[in-house]
């Protein structure tokens, strides 16, 4: 495979009957349909981007998840999986990476707090966009190091020697969403979006 990580962004309602090609069991477990179908499309998506670019199936690869619930494949290859508000965000990359995919939703914004220590939370409390897009970095460096929130979120930053990019979306319903991909290293990132969705450089201030 390039050097490079391939990632495919969808909405799970282009999907409107749909099987997972592996983790059955696992998903079956779900008791939240919108969550489970959001797991099942990731796995459709993820699989469809090991057959374009590894010329094979995810359970060819051996795609299963660690005990932190951080999904693995072939030793040689990387994969990453994020969901949020019916919105999936997959990637598969010769490099170590994670993504992470947030909406922007003023509801959810003083859960943020948690993820941050307190000096942290008292410079981004009063720039929201700040605040969820300096969130997304956290989780997108947890799914790299293979920890998630186990860790204590607070504490989570990128290395120096990371490769982090950070995108604003907006859809034409208004909902506004930040994704991020934190990599090991710097190599191509090519994104796969639906039509009419484009991806601008995230900035705080717009």
């Amino acid at each position: 495979m390039d050097e490079a990580i391939f990632l495919s962004l969808r909405q799970i309602d282009e999907f409107p009957e749909c099987a997972s090609p592996v983790d059955e069991e696992y998903l079956s477990q779900f008791t939240d349909e919108r969550r489970k179908k959001e797991s099942i499309v990731a796995r459709l998506e993820l699989n469809r981007l090991a057959l374009l670019h590894a010329k094979s199936s995810l359970a060819q690869l051996g795609f299963a998840k660690t005990k932190k619930g951080k999904p693995i494949i072939d030793s040689e290859l990387h994969c990453s999986i994020s969901h949020s508000a019916g919105w999936v965000f997959v990637g598969l990359g010769s490099v170590p990476f994670g993504i992470d995919i947030e909406q922007m939703n003023a509801s959810e914004f003083e859960f943020l707090e948690h993820a941050y220590s307190k000096e942290e939370w008292d410079r981004v409390r009063a720039q929201p966009e700040q605040a969820f897009m300096g969130f997304s970095v956290k989780e997108a460096t947890a799914k790299k190091d293979g920890t998630g929130f186990l860790t204590d979120p607070a504490t989570i930053q990128p290395s120096k020697s990371d490769h982090v990019q950070a995108f604003h979306m907006a859809t034409i319903q208004g909902e506004r969403f930040v994704l991020t991909v934190c990599a090991e290293r710097c190599v191509p990132a090519d994104f796969d979006l639906p039509q009419g969705i484009h991806l601008s450089d995230f900035d705080p201030e717009t």
